[in-house]
Formats: C-alpha cells, structure tokens, sequence
C-alpha cells in the first residue's frame, strides 16, 4: 500500500513539473504599457507616447497604446536623441485606475470597520443599535470616495527623470529606464 502512494505521488509531481517544462516554451513576455512625456531641449513643446526601447544614445518612442498592437509589430517608432532630451517622464498606463481602485477600497473598509464597531458605543437615544442607518452608508461612501481621489492623485504622480542632453544622466538612468521600456 505505501508503494502504490509513493509512485501515485511522484508521478504527479512529474506530471506537474512535465506541464510547467512545456508551460514555459510557450509563455511570450507580457508587455507593460508606461506612458512617456519628454520634454526637448529648445522645445516648449513634450513629445508623448510609450517608451519602447533604449539605445546607446537614443530612445524609441511609440505612438501606440494598445498592448496588441506589440505582438502584432503594428507599431510605428521615433527615435529621440539623447542630446536633444531634457526630462523623460513615466508612469504606466492604468496607474490612475488601479490608485483609485486600492484607495476606494481601503477607504470603504476601513470606514465600514469602525461604523460597525461604534455602533455599539453610540447613544440609544439617536441610533437603533441593531440597524444600519444612512448616516452610516453615507459616512461609508463619503470616505470611500475620498480615499478614491486620493489614491487617483498618487496613481497620477509621473517619475521625473533629468537627461539634460546629458549622456552621463542618461547612462546613470538606463536601467530605471530600461524596466519601464516595452522592449
């Protein structure tokens, strides 16, 4: 009987390590979209789109912002010389949705913990004790809300990065670079 469990147990963790093995020849690198500005040395105008890949001194910039647009090569490129690059600003693509989503949610569970734990605290005379009240949803939504702007206005922050036309700046932000490049 011990035979029988120790074979029926390794082979399944064949199996499994089998499947992981063949897993891994088909999985095609995920793409991360990072919203770029830069802003050009003379230029009061910012260059907008998606980094894409990093050269010895220069950049590509796409103008695509669809993920499938990537694997499909349906893409189009500038190349932005390092000389003429005052800052490069990032930030990924759906950073304002996913601040806003974490804050909603840490603000509405947070509130709904103490509404319900004060319940029991508060007067007999201006609460029923044993139901929800909508002063209480209003205080739930109010600071969830809340919470949702402000983690908006975090997910909105870009990260700054100086070049200054600057090949010395540069290399010493390639690979901060680098992380946030599609390629």
């Amino acid at each position: 009987m011990k035979n029988y469990k120790l074979v029926l147990i390794t082979s399944i963790l064949m199996l499994l390590t089998g499947v992981q093995i063949n897993a891994q020849d088909t999985i095609k690198k995920t793409i991360e979209i990072t919203k770029t500005w830069i802003s050009l040395n003379n230029s009061p105008d910012k260059f907008k789109g998606v980094l894409y890949d990093l050269k010895d001194s220069s950049i590509l910039v796409s103008n695509s912002y669809k993920v499938q647009d990537y694997y499909s090569d349906k893409i189009e490129t500038v190349e932005l010389h390092i000389k003429n690059i005052e800052t490069i600003k990032v930030r990924k693509k759906n950073n304002i949705l996913i601040g806003a989503g974490i804050g909603a949610i840490v603000g509405l569970t947070a509130t709904a913990i103490v509404v319900s734990g004060n319940r029991n605290k508060r007067s007999s005379l201006l609460w029923d004790k044993n139901s929800f009240k909508e002063l209480d949803a209003a205080l739930i939504v109010g600071v969830g809300l809340g919470a949702a702007a402000i983690g908006a206005l975090i997910g909105s922050i870009k990260i700054k990065i100086p070049i200054n036309g600057s090949m010395n700046n540069y290399k010493e932000n390639h690979d901060k670079l680098r992380k946030k490049a599609v390629m």
